[in-house]
């Protein structure tokens, strides 16, 4: 068989990949060209002798030869086979390192499918980490990982899920959290954050002195062997890091396995991002709701044909209708025929001009037949695209 050196490796940083194979000649089969001759030689040899040795002493020479010459062979051919069973033994751990690795690619892809089907949907943070670490914990060939991110204030980064870790270690992960605020940090998951650049390390112990005391004591109670630490970064934005890492030296990490991560890490960028939006928007409007339900005016929005699709209670107790009555409703379940003329001329002109407008000494008809007079606060309602959608404004009970 072949000998295959690999002296660089694109997958760990070297320039390309360059590999060495080599022939050669073994020793079996360089003693089977000696016995060959050989016993060419011996057969040369017990010719000549025919002729001019006795016949009894002929048939010793003869009879010796021809059982070393035997036995020579037969020893060639054990040494021969037990070196194809070695070649064989050989070539088998090979094709099991190929399909490890095959089964590692298979399950790298899949890993990515499933994240990008899992997290493009997701709005809730502790729900994607959730998923993230599952799905890492099913695909990724690492003992143990976990999420970790910062605060608001990007001040403290906490352990938000993991996986492989028992309950005394998550308890230390999360009472732990690494300071960004602090000089003298300097640990690998906040300069991987700060830095925004990755970190691979296949033997902790040659970096333990470029650690803080603190970090080495985190190390230590970890109990890594080696580790990969990817930022997640969202434009030039820190969010938080990805880390991975192994108890036992199984197999070393590589440069693909870290550019993996970094792919995950990026897609996770943008879903934290969405969902924090998302989170900001729902606490605005439940803001903004609190604040429109907390005033004494009553706020509304109408479509183009003054159907009311949105209002707030005092609204409701302003004209006396239930809620479940004025959904959909017009002003001409609350005004007579004349008001209602007045008001469609006013939002008319609203609609035209994009102006807004006011509506003074408007006179209403509660459901208790009691007469109020309102006045009223409009402007146009444009959606999305620009175009008018209806009309919003402010009834006031003067």
């Amino acid at each position: 068989p072949a000998r295959l050196e690999h002296p660089s490796c694109f997958h760990k940083g070297d320039a390309h990949c360059h590999y060495v194979v080599t022939w050669e000649k073994n020793a079996v089969h360089r003693w089977k060209q000696i016995n060959n001759y050989a016993l060419i030689l011996c057969i040369m040899v017990s010719i000549v002798l025919f002729f001019l040795l006795p016949i009894k002493s002929w048939g010793f020479f003869a009879l010796t030869a021809g059982f070393l010459s035997v036995s020579f062979s037969f020893c060639l051919a054990y040494f021969e086979k037990k070196e194809l069973i070695n070649t064989i033994k050989t070539q088998g751990d090979a094709a099991k390192d190929l399909l490890d690795e095959t089964n590692i690619r298979y399950n790298n892809a899949m890993f990515v499918q499933e994240i990008g089907q899992a997290i493009s949907s997701i709005l809730d943070i502790g729900k994607l980490i959730e998923t993230v670490v599952n799905v890492m914990q099913k695909r990724l060939d690492f003992d143990r990982g976990m999420i970790m991110t910062a605060d608001r204030e990007k001040v403290r980064l906490t352990y938000r899920g993991g996986y492989g870790y028992d309950l005394e270690m998550e308890d230390i992960l999360r009472d732990t959290g690494f300071h960004l605020g602090n000089p003298r940090s300097r640990g690998v998951a906040v300069e991987s954050f700060k830095k925004q650049e990755p970190f691979l390390v296949n033997d902790i112990s040659k970096i333990e002195q470029d650690l803080s005391e603190r970090s080495r004591e985190f190390v230590k109670k970890m109990g890594s062997n080696s580790f990969i630490c990817v930022p997640i970064v969202y434009e030039n934005e820190s969010l938080g890091v990805i880390i991975v890492d192994n108890i036992s030296s199984k197999r070393s990490l590589t440069e693909s396995d870290m550019n993996l991560l970094r792919g995950v890490a990026s897609q996770t960028a943008i879903s934290m991002v969405n969902a924090i939006s998302f989170q900001k928007l729902q606490e605005s409007e439940e803001k903004y709701r609190t604040i429109l339900e907390r005033i004494e005016e009553g706020y509304f929005e109408v479509d183009l044909a003054g159907n009311f699709t949105f209002f707030n209670d005092s609204l409701s107790k302003i004209l006396g209708y239930p809620r479940s009555e004025l959904m959909n409703s017009n002003n001409q379940s609350y005004t007579d025929s004349k008001t209602s003329a007045r008001m469609y001329k006013v939002f008319n002109e609203i609609y035209r001009t994009g102006n807004p407008a006011n509506i003074i000494d408007c006179q209403i008809i509660r459901k208790d037949e009691e007469i109020r007079n309102l006045e009223i606060s409009a402007s146009l309602l444009n959606n999305s695209a620009g175009e008018p959608a209806g009309f919003r404004g402010v009834m006031r009970d003067v």
